[in-house]
């Protein structure tokens, strides 16, 4: 059947997730495959610096950072979730990890992106 992507940011502050666009998305899961250690999207997205690098993905702005998440749905407007504590700031955390919550997004069309029939 047919796979779809969507990436995530968690919100360091507010502590929700935000879906990138599907554009973006495509570029990132581009630059994954290709193995690239980041992919910088300067004016074209908010100034923003994806790492795809390390243990977690993170988004780099001239603000501060942020976990990015990387999630494979089996339809476009699935709902995503994931696990998150405030440790500082809220981060991704292993569902295990005190003070775990537990939070969903529903995606909506535009958010995921379709991946070829071979997956990574």
């Amino acid at each position: 059947g047919q796979r779809f992507v969507a990436w995530l940011s968690v919100d360091p502050r507010k502590g929700d997730l935000q879906a990138y666009p599907a554009a973006v998305v495509q570029m990132l899961e581009q630059a994954l495959r290709a193995k690239k250690p980041m992919v910088n999207f300067g004016e074209s997205f908010h100034g923003i610096t994806v790492h795809l690098v390390g243990p977690k993905f993170e988004q780099e702005t001239s603000r501060g950072r942020r976990d990015v998440i990387r999630r494979e749905v089996e339809q476009e407007a699935a709902s995503v979730s994931a696990f998150i504590a405030q440790q500082g700031y809220w981060k991704e955390v292993d569902r295990t990890t005190e003070g775990a919550k537990e939070i969903n997004l529903a995606l909506r069309p535009g958010d995921s992106y379709r991946l070829a029939t071979t997956s990574l």
